[in-house]
């Protein structure tokens, strides 16, 4: 990451510290419904969304949605590193995984 990239995130969280607690709340949830839309597009994260019946785009109601996904392992992901990139990405794996 670099130096332009960690100052515009650092100056990102000092603006988000002078919000109400209502204010950033609003915020988190919105990132987060954004992270889980994203998720859906990811082969591994598509399938489990999809076994337990659950579509951000139209269930989404908040943090608690979180628990639809099961945690993720190394090891899951060295059994299958191409389900965790978008599939467009999938034969570009040495850009994201490394062991």
């Amino acid at each position: 990451m670099s130096m332009m990239t960690r100052t515009a995130l650092f100056a990102r969280l000092l603006l988000d510290a002078r919000r109400s607690q209502s204010e950033l709340e609003a915020t988190i949830t919105a990132r987060l419904k954004k992270v889980l839309v994203a998720a859906a597009s990811v082969p591994h994260y598509r399938d489990q969304m999809r076994n337990v019946g659950y579509d951000p785009r139209q269930d989404f109601s908040g943090p608690k949605d979180l628990a639809v996904l099961a945690v993720t392992l190394k090891t899951d992901i060295k059994a299958s590193p191409v389900s965790f990139v978008q599939t467009a990405e999938s034969g570009r794996l040495q850009r994201y995984f490394s062991d």
